[in-house]
């Protein structure tokens, strides 16, 4: 996420110390920026597109590879080029989309979305922030 100046003047005036994680060619960049000493509490991550990368979605996202490991590459192709650009339907979409996960087999997805495909740096990063902090 990347924050606006005013944004960040914002979280400055709240002795607030932020994160910036970049996501470029399927690395991660971390960094701190701080402003006042303060104990960080917790380090949150996305998941879809930044610790993991599906490369068959368009977003990179785990629940179209959830679809497209279950048979429904299309189905869920033809329901995103609907609902995409009404995202006030967003609600509907991911019912529809869960509608045609009904009766699938969860060892048969299972085989298509596991071992995850971890974004380079991923493996590197989580084990010096574990223990040192909440994730």
């Amino acid at each position: 996420m990347l924050l606006t100046p005013n944004e960040k003047c914002k979280l400055q005036n709240y002795n607030i110390r932020y994160t910036t994680i970049y996501n470029l060619k399927s690395e991660i960049f971390v960094s701190f920026i701080e402003r006042q000493p303060m104990d960080i509490k917790l380090i949150v991550f996305d998941l879809d597109g930044t610790l993991v990368k599906y490369e068959n979605s368009r977003w990179y996202g785990s629940w179209d590879a959830i679809g497209f490991a279950a048979g429904l590459k299309g189905e869920f192709d033809q329901l995103t080029a609907y609902y995409l650009p009404r995202l006030e339907l967003y609600e509907k979409w991911v019912s529809a989309n869960a509608r045609l996960l009904e009766g699938i087999s969860v060892k048969r997805v299972k085989k298509g979305i596991f071992p995850p495909p971890y974004s380079k740096g991923v493996r590197d990063i989580i084990p010096k922030l574990r223990g040192r902090y909440r994730i």
